[in-house]
């Protein structure tokens, strides 16, 4: 079942066309892989799912955006409430200067939790479900600056999930992580495709293999091919699908 579908995406900064009629649908609770070389606009797409580009001067965007069946760029859309569904993690890891405590309960009191108890319970099932429970519960009150980059990412996983989003966004999320920390978030988004659906922007074809149930090839702004992740590693139907997965451009 889709929860997400795009039809004629097309987005541009000025004169600059980023995005051309793209056209697919994502399915519920997989982990969705956009891959392809640097500029091809996989990482624009992305971003065009919870609205960041929304931020960016000069930006035009035509088509549809479909979340749940709902057009997230009508006016009865607003972005606040989206980006509580669609949450994002960035690929370098950015967390508050603040405790690891007030890292996860921030936004939940952005968006109208104060009970202390509610809280509380928050923050400890955000950071389970990231797999960082374990690790930080003795030092919830210390800074989240003082974790290593691999539990900041972890932490930042756990703060998108604190608002109980259905989708979670990840834009090269391991690309600064230590090869440890990177198999640990890979073993994260497999987890986290029980409860959530995970759309991921790699450079790592290795990665999206692993991980991946289905792979999205962008190239120059168009998705040249998307289909299981299986068959389009071992048997793409597209000749720039072919060179770019055997490694001849990059």
């Amino acid at each position: 079942m889709s929860i997400v579908s795009t039809i004629d995406l097309n987005l541009s900064y000025g004169k600059h066309h980023v995005l051309h009629d793209v056209t697919m649908d994502i399915e519920k609770n997989e982990i969705t892989a956009l891959i392809g070389p640097s500029g091809c606009g996989k990482s624009t797409f992305l971003k065009t799912l919870n609205r960041m580009n929304d931020l960016v001067p000069g930006c035009k965007i035509s088509g549809e955006v479909l979340l749940a069946g709902t057009d997230i760029f009508s006016r009865k859309v607003d972005a606040a409430a989206l980006r509580k569904k669609v949450g994002m993690v960035f690929q370098k890891a950015n967390p508050f200067p603040a405790s690891i405590y007030d890292n996860i309960a921030y936004a939940p009191k952005y968006h109208g939790v104060h009970g202390r108890k509610k809280l509380d319970e928050i923050v400890e099932t955000s950071l389970r479900k990231a797999a960082l429970w374990d690790e930080v519960k003795d030092r919830l009150k210390k800074s989240a600056l003082g974790l290593s980059g691999g539990q900041q990412q972890r932490l930042c996983i756990a703060r998108a999930i604190a608002l109980e989003p259905e989708i979670i966004l990840m834009d090269e999320a391991t690309s600064a992580l230590d090869p440890i920390s990177t198999q640990k978030t890979e073993e994260l988004m497999v987890e986290l495709k029980k409860n959530y659906t995970v759309i991921i922007v790699t450079h790592n074809m290795q990665q999206a293999a692993r991980v991946a149930d289905k792979t999205a090839f962008f190239f120059m702004g168009d998705l040249i091919e998307y289909g299981k992740t299986e068959q389009i590693f071992e048997n793409p139907q597209r000749e720039k699908t072919k060179a770019y997965v055997s490694g001849q451009f990059g």
